[in-house]
């Protein structure tokens, strides 16, 4: 943000300088009465960086239907169709999109809605044309295909086990490591995958004091995965330790990772560094606030000083504040406007600085 140009009239002389940080000190203090400031480009705003938690509570997909050892184990997955969860003895188990849990083995002749979630699958990966519900030969060599991608034995079926149901892919699953751990051996029955229930839960957690800087109309923007999320405050609670958690919303009022939620992780707690901004950019004129006058009804003026040193009062509207210095509408570039309330030094001590 550029300098304000103070410039102290009357009397028997003629004094100038800029209020910048760092130059020269003022000789001395000249009373306020006669001290003007000259317009100029200011741009203003202030944010501030903290970390927001995304919060997805989890739900169990399915129980584990295959025994023996595992081979493979993944953790959390933004799985997609036909992604691997885990593995069994070299056996792939992977996601497929639906609401029917897999109950069967699947094979030539099968038919029903567990069928056409495969063959759904089969579709979304290209080893299928043609929807349907029924177990067909050309579902036969689409699945022969898929486990020769996969580097397992071509049968043409899927054993019951080898497939999870997930009511909407994408979406960020996870996998219980502890149990699933390479090495350890699975009886059948271990509930292994759980994805995610609603829409994940975005806070921000603050001393009292940083939630004092923080206002109702503040926008928070984050990054996640190769997405940008903005959103707004939409209410406060209390801790018991005495912190402010600030609920978020997107700025719609839905929630806040809109149509991406499935990117966050069910069952963890994710920190997401975001911009929090307090005072949005702003630019335009720019006075000392000490040369704007409030009436009893709300409306701002400034005295503007013309060359013959008359002041004409002028109405303008205050578009943004920041230490000491105001960006307003009504006045010109180069306008010069008389300063109340303050010294020469004491203007000084706020200068005009540009923050985000």
């Amino acid at each position: 943000m550029g300098a304000l140009l103070l410039v102290c009239v009357g009397g028997g002389g003629f004094w100038a300088g800029q209020a910048a940080v760092g130059t020269t000190p003022y000789a001395g203090d000249v009373p306020s009465a006669n001290l003007t400031a000259i317009a100029t480009r200011q741009s203003v705003g202030r944010a501030l960086t903290l970390a927001v938690t995304a919060e997805q509570p989890k739900v169990p997909l399915t129980a584990n239907m295959l025994t023996g050892v595992v081979t493979r184990s993944t953790g959390t997955v933004n799985a997609k169709q036909g992604s691997i969860l885990y593995a069994v003895a070299g056996i792939p188990v992977r996601a497929v999109q639906g609401n029917e849990p897999f109950y069967r083995d699947l094979a030539t002749g099968a038919s029903g809605q567990d069928v056409a979630q495969l063959r759904g699958a089969l579709v979304a990966m290209g080893y299928l044309t043609i929807v349907g519900d029924d177990f067909d030969t050309s579902t036969y060599y689409a699945v022969r295909a898929w486990q020769r991608d996969l580097g397992v034995e071509e049968t043409g079926t899927v054993r019951l086990g080898e497939l999870v149901a997930v009511p909407r892919l994408p979406a960020a699953l996870l996998v219980d490591t502890k149990t699933a751990a390479p090495g350890n051996v699975l009886a059948g029955g271990e509930p292994l995958v759980s994805g995610a229930r609603g829409a994940p839960r975005f806070t921000l957690v603050v001393a009292e004091e940083q939630a004092r800087l923080i206002p109702k109309s503040a926008t928070i923007t984050m990054k996640y995965a190769g997405q940008r999320w903005r959103a707004r405050i939409q209410r406060t609670e209390q801790t018991d330790a005495g912190d402010t958690t600030i609920v978020l919303t997107s700025l719609s009022g839905g929630p806040v990772c809109r149509s991406q939620c499935q990117l966050v992780p069910a069952g963890d707690k994710t920190s997401i560094l975001a911009k929090v901004t307090i005072v949005p950019r702003t630019t335009g004129p720019g006075v000392p606030v000490a040369s704007i006058s409030t009436a009893p009804d709300g409306t701002t003026t400034v005295q503007v000083v013309d060359h013959a040193g008359r002041t004409t009062p002028t109405p303008v509207k205050v578009l943004a504040s920041q230490d000491g210095v105001a960006v307003v509408d009504g006045l010109s570039d180069g306008d010069n406007v008389l300063v109340f309330g303050a010294t020469t030094s004491e203007a000084r001590q706020n200068p005009a600085q540009e923050s985000e």
